[in-house]
C-alpha cells in the first residue's frame, strides 16, 4: 500500500468517526510528506468544523516572573535583579481584571514560575510580607478575588503539583494547564536545555497531570514543537 493511499484510507475511515490504531498512528509519524499530512488532517478538520473559529478573550497576569527552574530556552523566567517586584500586587491584578472584564474578557490566564520561593530569598521573604505561605496559596487568594469581583474565569498554569495542591486551588480555578513540553528524560541530562530544573522531569509533570484527572479537574497541555 502506498502512502497515499494509507492516508486516505484512514480519512475516509476518519470521515465515519474511526480512529488509526496504535500501529496505524506509529506509521503515521514516520511520513515524511508534511503536506499530504497537512491534507488530510485539514479534510478531517472542515468535517467537523467546516466554517467556525471559537476562542476566547482572556486577560494575560503573569503573576510572576520567579521560577526555580533554569530551563535553558526560556524567556519568562527573570532573576530577582531583573524584576521590579517579585509579584504582581492584588490591587494591580484586580484593577487590570476589571478593565479586561469591561473590553468582554471572560477569562484570566494566570501563568507562574514553579514555585520560586524554593530557589529565591526574595520570593520568600515578598510572600511572608503578604501573609503567604507559599505562592500556590498566594494564587489561590487572587484567582478568588478575580472571579468574585469582576466574573472572570480563572485558568491557573502553576506547574507540578500535589494532590494537595490541586485540590486547594480547585475551587477556585475554571480550568488549569500544565506543559508536558518532552517525554524525554534525556532533557535533563547534563548539558540538555532542562538541567538543573527539577520541575522538568517528564514523570513529575505526567503525576501532575494523572492526579488532575483522578480530580475531575479540566486541564489543558502540549508539547514543544
Amino acid at each position: 500500500m502506498t502512502e497515499d493511499t494509507f492516508i486516505n484510507t484512514l480519512v475516509n475511515r476518519g470521515l465515519h468517526g474511526e480512529l488509526p490504531t496504535h500501529a496505524e498512528a506509529l506509521h503515521l509519524a514516520e511520513i515524511d510528506c508534511c503536506q499530504a499530512l497537512d491534507d488530510a488532517a485539514a479534510k478531517l478538520r472542515d468535517h467537523k468544523h467546516p466554517t467556525v473559529i471559537t476562542y476566547s478573550k482572556k486577560v494575560f497576569f503573569p503573576l510572576t516572573h520567579l521560577c526555580r527552574d533554569v530551563c535553558h530556552y526560556c524567556t519568562f523566567a527573570q532573576t530577582p535583579k531583573h524584576v521590579e517586584q517579585p509579584y504582581l500586587t492584588i490591587e494591580d491584578v484586580i484593577s487590570n481584571a476589571r478593565e479586561a472584564a469591561a473590553m468582554g474578557c471572560k477569562e484570566a490566564l494566570f501563568t507562574l514560575g514553579e514555585k520560586p520561593e524554593h530557589r529565591y530569598s526574595t520570593a520568600k521573604s515578598a510572600l511572608n510580607k503578604m501573609g503567604y505561605p507559599s505562592t500556590l496559596h498566594y494564587l489561590k487568594d487572587v484567582a478568588e478575588k478575580v472571579f468574585t469581583e469582576t466574573g472572570i474565569l480563572p485558568h491557573l498554569n502553576p506547574g507540578c503539583m500535589t494532590a494537595e495542591e490541586l485540590q486547594m486551588l480547585k475551587p477556585v480555578a475554571a480550568s488549569m494547564g500544565i506543559m508536558l513540553e518532552s517525554g524525554a528524560d534525556r532533557l535533563c541530562e547534563k548539558g540538555m536545555p532542562h538541567f538543573g530544573s527539577p520541575d522538568k522531569v517528564p514523570a513529575v509533570r505526567l503525576a501532575t497531570l494523572e492526579e488532575a484527572g483522578k480530580q475531575n479537574i479540566p486541564f489543558t497541555t502540549g508539547i514543544l514543537i
